[in-house]
């Protein structure tokens, strides 16, 4: 039954207690009856002890004030009700707040303190133990010393600390000082934010990382350790970023290694050993199986020196980089038979190869470098990864390919594809051989004669060249020769930097030209030509469509359409059709006069008038107006004119005149000349302010007079 407590007087000892509402008073409220022994001091106090203690176990209505239980024990209620006080020093001081034991203090909301020297200071925190200390929110600490500071943390165990918010911490001497860390087992420690600990002694340091084993050690960021230590004195530890080791005594210190097996370890970054004992020191190594070392970076290891192992059941290899299985060398091994080279007679000179992994074969053939290949007679690989394979072919620098009889790769990391061939030079007009070149640095030259010199040029087609920087020459005899400039098609040139010609003999000659189209010309700054035969002279100028033109001298000027043309010193014009003709400044031609066309190929071109439709309404002064426009003004203009009509003579076509203010003109070579003036009449004049001639040439130039009549005159 739920019981509530409430304050009396205890008449024997002097002061206020607390009792429950079944308990009768005694002393000055009602004293024992007759014949009854009253009760001792001490025992009186366990009974009501033992009293609000059972009230505290199942009274709901209990909470609604603070209970204290102990020596010296203090109720502060925060309602305004009456506080209590039991002989001892435990204190509850928070609404709805629990202390029990010597010492121990509630001072949050809702907390409970149990123990001596237990406390709970956070908002509904609990305290449960010798001298356990409840901080946080919401938190937990259980055990004797156990401390839980951070906010709902949670620490269970003699000594636990859970330090950080949402902390968890559970085991002897346990503690859980990140962020959301959690630390289970004697001495677990878990200092990395939403770290895992779980193990005695385990310790899990780095963010996100985990550590479960006795001993085990996760320092680095996301790292994951899992297993015991060798002895208690080598523990299973992940120090590298992202690093896993797995198994006692395993260790992953390189960032994204992973180490599985008793002992293994993986040092170097992005390594794997896998096994007992297994080691990967090497960037990106390998170790697979006991005992295994993978010490240079990128290598897979399957054993050691002494304890090597066979990897069977390989499949045959298919790609270049595949490993083979013994099939496939024995194969190898049978075919030398098919594999001869000879020496010209002059010539008594062998192969020559200097450097690791060099291998040169033919007569003459020199490999000098570090992995340089030269295949062919006289063939020469002369720096570390180069290759040559062809008579007399050339590989000088770094990385260099040279294929084909003669070709060249002069340049770092250059691609020289093809052979040689004699033309004849357009500059001096005399003979000579080109050899396929590539001396630019990264440069790539493929096909017969193709020659590529600058930084990261692309030279594909006999004959094709691509001097520019970063410049690409694609088909036969094209050439690009401007910086980043583009040719393709067989003889296309881009000639200046950016420029570009794409179709067989397009020519983009202009810095930023574009020329695209059958024999197109682009030679402008910024010019664009489109078309079979279109050609643009002018900078900014534009020609669209088969045999347009825009002259040198037009800048900005734009024919679209075929045989449009914007004249020679036009500028900011518009052609606009098929053979229309711009031939005044800043104007727009949607037709064309009977002509001659001045494109790249000449022929004649019939007038053409064209409509301009859908157009419409004009609202600002510069607008074009439609038809209905012009018929609403014509409507008007013929409702006042059939009110006023005029003539004049076959002789003259003097109009009218007016100058002043308010002047009005009327009739053949009439003239109002003055403020006010009026002249209405053939050849009738008002020439003074506010004089008024009316009639055939009547003259008023007195100021306001007036002359009415024919030839009438008012001074």
């Amino acid at each position: 039954m739920n019981r509530i407590y409430r304050r009396v007087w205890n008449a024997s000892i002097g002061q206020w207690v607390v009792a429950s509402e079944l308990a009768s008073s005694a002393g000055a409220g009602r004293l024992a009856p007759q014949g009854q022994p009253a009760l001792s001091h001490p025992v009186r106090r366990a009974a009501l002890g033992a009293a609000l203690v059972m009230g505290l176990l199942t009274a709901g209505g209990a909470f609604a004030q603070s209970v204290a239980v102990g020596g010296n024990a203090e109720c502060f209620t925060q309602s305004g009700a009456d506080s209590c006080v039991v002989e001892g020093s435990a204190l509850a001081s928070g609404e709805a707040a629990t202390a029990v034991g010597a010492g121990a203090e509630a001072s949050g909301d809702g907390s409970v303190a149990a123990g001596a020297l237990a406390l709970a200071s956070g908002l509904e925190a609990s305290a449960l133990g010798y001298f356990a200390t409840a901080d946080g929110d919401g938190a937990v600490a259980i055990g004797a010393e156990s401390v839980a500071t951070g906010t709902t943390a949670l620490a269970n165990g003699f000594q636990a600390q859970a330090g950080n918010n949402f902390a968890t911490a559970v085991g002897g001497y346990a503690a859980a000082s990140g962020f959301n860390s959690t630390a289970l087992g004697n001495s677990a420690t878990a200092s990395g934010s939403s770290s895992l600990a779980v193990g005695a002694d385990a310790v899990a340091s780095g963010a996100y990382s985990t550590a479960s084993g006795q001993g085990a050690l996760a320092t680095g960021y996301n790292a994951v350790a899992l297993g015991g230590s060798f002895a208690g004195l080598l523990p299973t530890e992940a120090s590298g970023d992202f690093s896993t080791a797995v198994g006692g005594a395993a260790w992953a210190a390189g960032d994204n290694s992973t180490a599985v097996g008793n002992f293994s370890s993986a040092t170097g970054e992005d390594s794997l050993a896998l096994g007992a004992d297994a080691i990967a020191e090497g960037v990106g190594s390998v170790a697979l199986g006991q005992g295994s070392l993978a010490a240079r970076d990128n290598t897979v290891s399957v054993g050691d020196v002494g304890s090597e192992r066979q990897i069977t059941n390989v499949a045959a290899g298919t790609e270049g980089t595949d490993a083979v299985n013994l099939d496939q060398l024995q194969q190898a091994t049978a075919n030398n038979r098919y594999l001869a080279a000879t020496a010209s007679e002059a010539s008594a000179a062998g192969a020559y190869a200097e450097g690791e992994n060099s291998t040169a074969m033919g007569e003459a053939t020199n490999a000098i470098g570090n992995g340089a290949t030269a295949y062919g007679s006289g063939a020469m690989a002369m720096a570390d990864l180069a290759t040559a394979g062809g008579y007399n072919s050339l590989a000088q620098a770094q990385w260099s390919t040279a294929y084909g009889a003669g070709s060249q790769a002069t340049g770092q990391s250059a691609t020289a594809i093809g052979g040689q061939m004699t033309v004849v030079n357009g500059e001096t007009w005399e003979e000579e051989t080109w050899s396929t070149e590539a001396s630019g640095q990264e440069s790539t030259a493929v096909g017969t004669a193709a020659r590529a010199s600058s930084y990261g040029s692309t030279a594909l087609g006999a004959v094709s060249e691509a001097s520019g920087e970063s410049a690409t020459a694609l088909g036969q005899a094209s050439t690009a020769r401007g910086d980043y400039g583009v040719a393709v098609g067989s003889e296309a040139r881009a000639a200046e930097v950016f420029s570009t010609a794409v179709g067989s003999q397009s020519k983009a000659t202009g810095p930023r030209a574009t020329a695209v189209g059958q024999n197109t010309l682009a030679q402008g700054d910024g010019s664009v030509a489109l078309g079979g035969l279109a050609a643009v002279g002018a900078d900014q100028g534009i020609a669209m469509g088969w045999n347009s033109v825009v002259f040198p001298d037009s800048v900005g000027g734009v024919a679209l359409g075929a045989n449009s043309e914007v004249a020679s010193g036009v500028s900011n014009s518009v052609a606009l059709g098929a053979g229309s003709y711009a031939d005044r400044d800043n104007a727009v031609s949607v037709g064309t006069p009977a002509r001659i066309h001045n494109g790249v190929l000449q022929q004649e071109v019939e007038a053409v008038d064209r409509q301009i439709i859908h157009v419409a309404a004009g609202t600002e002064g510069t607008d074009a107006v439609n038809l209905d426009q012009l018929n609403a003004v014509a409507e008007v203009a013929d409702n006042t004119s059939k009110y006023f009509q005029a003539s004049g003579s076959e002789a003259s076509d003097a109009g009218a005149y007016v100058e002043g203010d308010d002047a009005l003109a009327a009739g053949e070579a009439s003239n109002a000349i003055g403020t006010g003036a009026s002249a209405l009449g053939a050849g009738a004049n008002a020439v003074a302010d506010g004089a008024t001639a009316v009639g055939y040439n009547a003259v008023a130039s007195g100021q306001n007079s007036a002359a009415f009549g024919q030839n009438a005159q008012a001074t």
